[in-house]
């Protein structure tokens, strides 16, 4: 059975290596951790940073492709939650992967919904995929990118 990838990414301004470090050691065996450093951040200090979610996204999906053999999961704190939500649909859409086995993104607004108070019952529905009457239906991305 090939271990389930965890790829985790950190919240704004966060280094994943830094963040994610001792998560390893409290993880059962078939979990293999992943942290996706941003670029300006961590080990890729020297990298200029993204100003842009479509732009991080573009940059960590060829990071994660070349890893997805088997069954995967991310999680992202924060802006890493939204991040994680973009890369899972453009992994699927644009690169026709499976989705991940999980996505979670605590401190993270479902994407979909937008920022007032009026939206949190819908924030809390099960699925992102569904939308309801204070959210507009996800964004369809685009990407020329192939691998």
């Amino acid at each position: 059975m090939k271990p389930v990838r965890l790829f985790c990414l950190p919240y704004a301004g966060g280094s994943a290596v830094r963040v994610y470090h001792d998560w390893q050691a409290e993880l059962p065996g078939h979990i293999e951790l992943r942290p996706l450093e941003l670029p300006g951040r961590g080990s890729r200090m020297s990298e200029t940073p993204c100003p842009s979610v479509d732009g991080l996204v573009d940059d960590l999906v060829h990071c994660v492709l070349p890893a997805i053999d088997g069954p995967y999961a991310l999680f992202g704190h924060s802006l890493g939650g939204l991040l994680a939500f973009e890369l899972a649909r453009l992994l699927e859409h644009a690169h026709h992967r499976p989705r991940p086995g999980t996505c979670w993104s605590p401190a993270t607004r479902r994407p979909t919904c937008p920022p007032n108070p009026t939206a949190t019952t819908c924030c809390r529905t099960t699925s992102s995929a569904r939308g309801c009457a204070n959210c507009p239906a996800p964004r369809r991305r685009c990407s020329t990118t192939t691998t």
